[in-house]
This record gives C-alpha cells, structure tokens and sequence, in this order.
C-alpha cells in the first residue's frame, strides 16, 4: 500500500509539471485583425535570471506605464501592393520606431511604411516591408524570411534565423548606384517554462530569449565595380519574450542593454480579438483610412456613433454625417460603437 500511494503521489507531481509546460501553437499567435495596446516601463526593476528554468515564477505586477504602444494587424490581401508580399497575411502600419510586439528588422525606423508578416503552421515570420517615405515607395524584402517565433514551440527549442534585407537607389544607370544592406543574424531559444505574473493576469508561460546582431551597411558601385562600402550601424539583440497559451501576443518582452541589464519592459495591457469581434458583431463597421490621421469615411454603420478611448472614455460623436475628423485625437487606439452596438477599431495617428 505504502509502495502504491509514493508511486500515485510522483504520478501526481509529473502530471502537474507536464500541465504547466505549455506548447505554443499557429492558434496562439496573432491573426489578421487583432490589436494590442502595449505599455512599457523604461526604469524596470528587473533582475533577469538568463540560465535554464523549469517551473518558474515570474512576478511582474510592479511594472510602471511610463508609456503607451500599439500594434495593429491588418489584413494584407485588400492593400493596393499585396501582389508584392503575396505569402503576408497582415501588416502593421507606421514608423518601424513604434512596432510594439514581437517585432522584426525593418530598413527605417522613423519613417513610415508597412511591415509585412507572415503566419501559418510553422510559426511567424516578417516578410518584407513597404515604404511610404525614406526610401521612397518600394518594396524591401528579408532573404529569408526573419523568424519572430517557431511553432509549435516546445521548452528546449532552439532556432538561428540569418536574413537580409537590401535596398537599391540606382534611378540613373550611368550614374553610381547606392545599395544600402541589412543583415539580421539571431537566435531565438525557449529557455524557461512556468508561471507569469502580469497587470495583464496570471499564465502559465513559455520564455524565449532571443539574441543576435543586427547590422546596416551601405555599398557604393559604379558599372558595376565596387567604389566604397562601410557598416553605419550595428545594434545588439537582447530581450526575452513571454508567451502564453491564446494570449495571442507575448505578455511581456524585456529588452537588455550589451551588458545584461533591463533597461525596458513591454507589458501587454488590453487586446481586441477580430475573431471574437466578429463573433458578437451582427454588422462590421467598415472604415476607410484605417490607419488615418485626418479624416475617415464610416459605412454600415448604424448613426449615432460614439469614439471610445482604451478607458472607455467617449472622446468624440457623430450623428449622421459619413465623414468624421479625428484630427483633434491624440494617436493611439480608439473603438467605434454605432446605434446597435457594432463595434470596429480605430487607428489614430500622426504624419
């Protein structure tokens, strides 16, 4: 008998080890539509722990709102340009400088542009990216594809994405042509599984550290000899991502200094869902630019409208005209509720 309940009782202990070591699978990870606003500590008081752990607690509930983020994730296919990232399924919009998420290298940080994703079975990807500005309207794409996240995704996994993205300015064939080049080499490792505490609950969580180098360079030919070529910038990768079971984007990332400190934390705070949207949704309010910065025309909607903020604060109305100006909004998310109670998400921002 004694034998019986010592052999019960590890059975017992096993099977609750084996519940909290989650897989991180396509389903868990972001789909076209979903929206996350994103707050971030820029003092965080963290000591990270970088060594290999099971069954860990992660308590970060103090972290502070020093700042507000966002990343929106578009549907590609109704883009005027998809036919150039035909693999994408959805994008975010704006400067690269204020891609919240798991982000991805992209040829500008402070201009604005599309960074196209990918997502299926084998986890997600960043396609390429379009520019609207810096570098003109053009196409850039990552040979290959930078890997963000591998699924399904175990504890122990470990995986090397080397990628580059190229820009060419050769307008003039006689004249010399700039090619400007960036090379994104990295390693993502799931070194710890357990449980995350956050200001966005409580889950159990796979860790993923992700490390590498990413470094831009420009090259100069002229009839095609070589005339001058130097690196502008390397930046350290260093940060370690929460993930958790149909969150559907990381709970918190932590970005570390070369020297291993924490000198930021990205910590999710609210979500819209487009699946669950649309689940409660008898119309879709349909909004045209999404993103905008000035005015937006509204279809299928049913007049009153208000303009919620992310407190559910009412920021703005309208009546019956199809045409609002938003020009008077701080940028950020905003919900649109009409007469029936349909929704749809705003995206505000700045040129």
């Amino acid at each position: 008998m004694k034998i019986k309940l010592i052999f019960a009782t590890i059975l017992t202990i096993i099977s609750i080890g084996l519940s909290a070591q989650i897989i991180i699978e396509p389903a868990d990870i972001m789909h076209p539509g979903d929206t996350f606003l994103i707050h971030y500590d820029t003092t965080p008081e963290i000591n990270i722990d970088g060594s290999m752990l099971t069954d860990y607690y992660w308590d970060y509930t103090h972290l502070t709102d020093d700042s507000v983020n966002y990343a929106c994730y578009a549907p590609s296919e109704p883009l005027e340009f998809s036919s150039e990232f035909p693999e994408s399924n959805f994008y975010t919009y704006g400067p690269g400088a204020i891609y919240a998420g798991p982000g991805g290298g992209s040829p500008t940080s402070t201009s604005f542009g599309y960074m196209m994703f990918i997502s299926n079975e084998n986890g997600l990807f960043v396609d390429g990216y379009y520019s609207d500005y810096g570098y003109g309207y053009r196409a850039t794409y990552n040979d290959p594809d930078e890997i963000l996240l591998t699924t399904p995704n175990h504890y122990e996994d470990e995986v090397s994405s080397n990628s580059v993205w190229t820009v060419e300015i050769n307008e003039i064939p006689t004249d010399q042509d700039t090619t400007y080049k960036g090379y994104i080499q990295k390693t993502l490792h799931t070194d710890a599984w357990g449980t995350l505490e956050c200001p966005y609950g409580t889950y159990d969580v796979l860790r993923i550290h992700e490390y590498g180098v990413k470094i831009d360079s420009v090259f100069v030919d002229a009839m095609g000899v070589s005339v001058y070529s130097d690196e502008v910038k390397r930046d350290t990768v260093n940060k370690y991502l929460f993930w958790a079971k149909e969150i559907r984007h990381p709970l918190v990332t932590l970005y570390l200094d070369n020297d291993g400190n924490v000198d930021r934390a990205d910590y999710l705070f609210a979500a819209q869902y487009a699946g669950i949207l649309d689940k409660f949704n008898s119309q879709q309010i349909q909004l045209y630019p999404n993103p905008a910065d000035n005015l937006i025309e509204i279809k299928n909607a049913e007049f009153p409208i208000s303009i919620l903020n992310t407190q559910g604060q009412v920021v703005l109305q309208q009546n019956e005209n199809s045409k609002l100006n938003i020009q008077s909004l701080s940028p950020g998310i905003y919900i649109i509720i009409d007469a029936n109670g349909a929704t749809e998400k705003l995206i505000k921002i700045k040129k």
